[in-house]
């Protein structure tokens, strides 16, 4: 699908890499989904590559480079994720870019026309001011995890607490892990302490000191690491930031301190969830107190299950694809018109056409030679054959050709535009075509998509066989 996409953020050993993961989640979202490539740009210094792996990105100072910005402000759809960006940036961006996309986490700016992302669980209590032209992705529903969160086995919840995860981000800046592990041997000296230490970390020395038989080090661990220590982990005391919502995708109960201001309504929205004890800040003299009632709170299996569920429950980790899917439908719905075939359509049809997606719900499944389409498009009905054209490029295309007095309807899309409403449109429009003689689809009886879309759109079944379903429209289904 030629749709070019950019994202611009910031990441480096001095502010962390909070923005660069997420964005790098939506980016391979793009990717995995929907075949499309984004373009990474990232303000910050050489360390994002221990995170960013063979990816290709582009470190450079994107608020400031005029060159850049006027290479990147000529895409289709351009994603800011940034605390560093002023409103002016935004304003330049949401004026000049098609479709111009902002991640939020706390109202920090009164954003320009746009689509506002804000994946937290406390986002729908934030009052962002309804605008015209401006639309808002918030909740859960959008949270962009990595992509080893994406697919997590169900949790082994066992009777007894027997490992516990500390961790407290890539730089421990309040020196709470050592602190941690000695309440931990003190007051739990049989279970087992799975510490991560992060590559800022400037407390290795005293964690070290502190280290007993029982206490696991786990250094600079990737998303696979994390994911496999949550898992094994019975619950984890952690920092109240963007691990909350890994931890929750894992199903792991966690006691939470919270270790900046910008992580105090989040830590509040998942205790509120009922998901996190709450610990309190960490410079409150009964944070560590609270660290153990958090802990002993959570010894109950009862409890562990009932909070593993609530986490599991609030985090699907489809974020990332609702977050690409909805930028896309966005985007393609803002440029599409639903025009009669061209000659100079030829290609396209037969790009989606030759699709193995396709094929595989198809009538015959051989695939199909050029030569071979030329000449069935050479000769194909004109009449009632339409294409959904974004900007010149084909995604999809309905048929309705009359056969012994009824209109027999057949629509295909492009194999990376599924679940992006080009299929509910062409339908659509193919019905409003059709008012006066029975519109008639044949469809594979394995094809539950399409089944899906025709029944959704006022289709009945009428007949079916052992490999083909007859359905015929009856009405809209509302």
């Amino acid at each position: 699908m030629e749709i070019k996409v950019n994202i611009l953020t910031e990441g480096s050993s001095s502010i962390g890499f909070g923005h660069v993961t997420r964005c790098l989640s939506i980016s391979q979202a793009f990717e995995e989904f929907f075949g499309i490539e984004p373009e990474i740009f990232i303000n910050g210094d050489r360390t994002v590559l221990s995170i960013i792996g063979n990816r290709k990105i582009n470190i450079v100072d994107w608020l400031s480079d005029e060159d850049i910005q006027k290479a990147v402000f000529s895409s289709d759809i351009v994603i800011i994720d940034s605390y560093l960006a002023d409103k002016d940036f935004y304003g330049k961006v949401s004026y000049t870019v098609d479709t111009p996309v902002f991640i939020d986490d706390n109202m920090r700016i009164d954003y320009p026309e746009g689509i506002i992302i804000n994946g937290n669980i406390y986002a729908s209590e934030l009052d962002y001011p309804r605008k015209e032209n401006t639309v808002y992705l918030l909740g859960t529903r959008y949270t962009p995890l990595r992509k080893v969160f994406w697919e997590v086995p169900e949790k082994n919840v066992r009777d007894k607490i027997q490992n516990i995860m500390v961790t407290f981000g890539g730089d421990d800046i309040r020196n709470m892990t050592p602190q941690v592990m000695d309440i931990l041997r003190e007051r739990f000296p049989d279970v087992k302490k799975t510490v991560i230490i992060g590559m800022g970390f400037k407390n290795l020395e005293e964690i070290k000191r502190k280290s007993d038989p029982g206490t696991e080090l786990v250094f600079y661990p990737d998303g696979k690491v994390m994911r496999d220590v949550m898992l094994e982990a019975d619950i984890a005391i952690t920092a109240g930031g963007q691990t909350l919502y890994e931890l929750a995708r894992t199903g792991t109960p966690a006691v939470s301190v919270i270790v900046a201001d910008n992580q105090i309504r989040n830590v509040n929205g998942w205790e509120k969830a009922g998901f996190v004890v709450n610990a309190g800040m960490w410079n409150d003299r009964n944070v560590l107190p609270n660290i153990v009632s958090g802990v002993e709170t959570l010894i109950s299996i009862e409890e562990r299950k009932k909070r593993s569920l609530i986490g599991r429950s609030a985090i699907d980790g489809k974020g990332s694809r609702n977050i690409a899917a909805a930028l896309l439908r966005h985007f393609i719905h803002k440029n599409s018109e639903i025009r009669k075939i061209k000659e100079e359509d030829i290609w396209d049809i037969y790009e989606i056409s030759s699709s193995k997606e396709v094929r595989k719900v198809s009538f015959s499944n051989k695939p199909i030679e050029r030569d071979e389409h030329i000449q069935w498009f050479r000769n194909v009905p004109r009449e009632c054959f339409y294409v959904f054209d974004v900007k010149g490029k084909v995604l999809g295309f309905v048929r309705i050709e009359e056969k012994e007095g009824e209109n027999v309807v057949s629509i295909a899309v492009h194999p990376g535009c599924h679940g992006l409403g080009i299929g509910k449109k062409l339908l659509g429009f193919a019905v409003k075509k059709c008012r006066k003689k029975p519109l008639i689809a044949y469809i594979k009886k394995h094809n539950s998509p399409s089944i899906g879309l025709f029944s959704n759109t006022g289709f009945s079944v009428e007949k079916e066989t052992d490999e083909i379903i007859r359905m015929i429209y009856t009405g809209d289904s509302q």
